[in-house]
């Protein structure tokens, strides 16, 4: 695994703009499961465009090529029946905050979605923007290099680039799919930089759909099963060390308290402990410190996520079985 990231830290050492790399939760532990948007019940946090010339829709697709959902019965696809107009501009906003992404929110964010396509090739297509003020301003996830160190042009899987532009200049998806895509980008830190920005309450993802003034009649955007997770980063990105640990913590499983040995001595340790559905449970800042107890006396049973940002820059996470 860090063979494979090793080429993405020294890019990001360097403050280069754009590299590509595997899809990490290929290799890393997924250690919190969010929201998975199936469009087959009402979702809080899913915004429609609400507008008249709006061609999403959420029901179960019935038309040549778009004939069932991936997870049936329902997707949100541009339109259930008919092929998409031509001159048309459709979204649909996914709002992300702690409220569906818990405390990973703004440290360790990975999205994940399946999609099919059919349209006109580089030309009509679908592609994905970020807002950071609500909706004031928008961005093609692809250009954002706003808040963390590492985001969707930095690591994906089966996301576009730069050179797969639409008739308005927006990199997107378009063309024809053949069959159903697995499509993934992430938000998160690495250890690399030395300090970050916290992101605002709520982050907006904007899902848009368009089409230039030919009729193609064709199905266009197809999109189904959108999951929020988080991932073990420590297994990778979140060393700073090849082949060795940063942090052992003893006694685990562990009743009433456990200690936290690390590597060598550190002048700042931020610790945070995470329930099994990302709520913090407990944190804490220690000073000047190689070693050090955390009090699980008042800890319910369980399994729990532990979390350590060392120097401002963040670490790794470690599984702890409270008893």
């Amino acid at each position: 695994m860090q063979r494979l990231l090793l080429p993405v830290l020294l890019f990001l050492s360097c403050n280069s703009l754009w590299a590509q790399m595997e899809w990490s939760p290929n290799y890393m532990q997924t250690i919190w499961y969010g929201d998975t948007i199936a469009f087959d019940a009402p979702y809080l946090y899913l915004h429609p465009d609400t507008s008249g010339s709006n061609i999403w829709q959420i029901g179960a697709p019935s038309k040549p090529g778009f004939n069932a959902a991936f997870s049936p019965p329902n997707a949100i696809v541009t339109d259930t029946l008919n092929p998409y107009p031509p001159n048309n501009h459709s979204w649909f906003d996914v709002y992300l905050g702690t409220f569906n992404f818990s405390d990973f929110y703004g440290n360790d964010m990975f999205i994940e979605m399946q999609h099919r396509f059919d349209t006109d090739t580089l030309k009509d297509g679908g592609f994905i923007q970020v807002s950071y003020d609500m909706g004031s301003t928008w961005m093609n996830i692809i250009q954002d290099t706003v808040w963390q160190d590492v985001n969707p042009a930095w690591e994906n899987l089966n996301l576009y680039n730069q050179s797969n532009a639409l008739y308005n200049g927006e990199p997107g998806f378009s063309g024809i799919s053949n069959g159903w895509v697995t499509t993934g980008f992430t938000w998160h830190y690495t250890p690399v930089r030395n300090s970050h920005a916290p992101m605002p309450d709520t982050l907006i993802l904007r899902f848009n759909f368009i089409s230039d003034s030919l009729h193609n009649n064709r199905n266009g955007w197809m999109i189904d099963n959108i999951r929020l997770f988080a991932v073990d980063l420590g297994s990778g990105i979140g060393q700073t060390q090849s082949d060795s640990s940063i942090f052992s913590v003893y006694p685990n499983p562990a009743a009433n308290k456990t200690g936290v040995r690390l590597n060598q001595p550190y002048q700042k340790v931020e610790y945070a402990l995470f329930s099994a559905s990302g709520s913090l449970v407990k944190e804490a800042i220690v000073q000047n410190t190689q070693e050090f107890d955390i009090d699980l006396s008042q800890i319910s049973a369980g399994m729990y996520i532990l979390r350590l940002i060392i120097n401002n820059r963040l670490s790794t996470f470690e599984k702890l079985l409270v008893r």
